[in-house]
């Protein structure tokens, strides 16, 4: 059987090593933002929520993906299972940062739209993650986090989504009823 974890898991790693792995951003540093002499880490992949720092061995937790499901159905008399998948991007920049000198600024917005729109282009060229088929027959959404309908504003974080839906193989076990009948 396929369950949700392996999915939300092989997703989880075909993002490191597939998209992850070709960023680096600000690691942020809430302390000391103008003075900061900033450095780069690559994005990390949490499933579900993102934890605390605390919880992530004082690591940042951003910049980060957050791979998360809100519904699967499974069509057993098919043998298939469909999930809906949303990542949740996390990116920080307060500004520009160059030559020791800091120049504020609301830009940080390009940083976590560009690292959507690159994800976006891997998985509309990606067919398969491992079993796990993307449906391109459905839409593949993004855009920025919002609530109520607004745009969240956490300056200098900046937050965006993708969500799609996928398909997986569903192996079910049918009991035998051969003695009812």
């Amino acid at each position: 059987m396929t369950t949700s974890i392996d999915i939300l898991e092989t997703i989880q790693k075909w993002l490191k090593s597939e998209v992850c792995s070709q960023f680096k951003f600000k690691k942020p540093n809430d302390d000391n933002i103008s003075g900061y002499n900033y450095e780069t880490v690559n994005p990390d992949v949490f499933l579900m929520f993102p934890p605390t720092r605390d919880v992530n061995d004082n690591k940042a937790v951003v910049p980060s993906i957050t791979v998360q499901f809100d519904k699967r159905t499974d069509l057993t008399t098919k043998s298939q299972g469909v999930m809906h998948v949303r990542l949740n991007f996390a990116t920080w920049d307060p500004g520009v940062h160059a030559n020791g000198e800091f120049q504020r600024n609301v830009e940080g917005w390009r940083d976590v739209l560009n690292f959507v729109e690159a994800t976006l282009r891997e998985i509309e060229n990606t067919e398969y993650i491992d079993n796990i088929r993307i449906i391109k027959e459905r839409e593949i959404e993004s855009g920025p986090l919002s609530e109520q309908g607004a745009i969240i504003d956490f300056y200098p974080y900046w937050f965006s989504y993708i969500s799609f839906y996928c398909e997986f193989r569903v192996v079910s076990t049918k009991k035998k009823y051969s003695e009812l009948l």
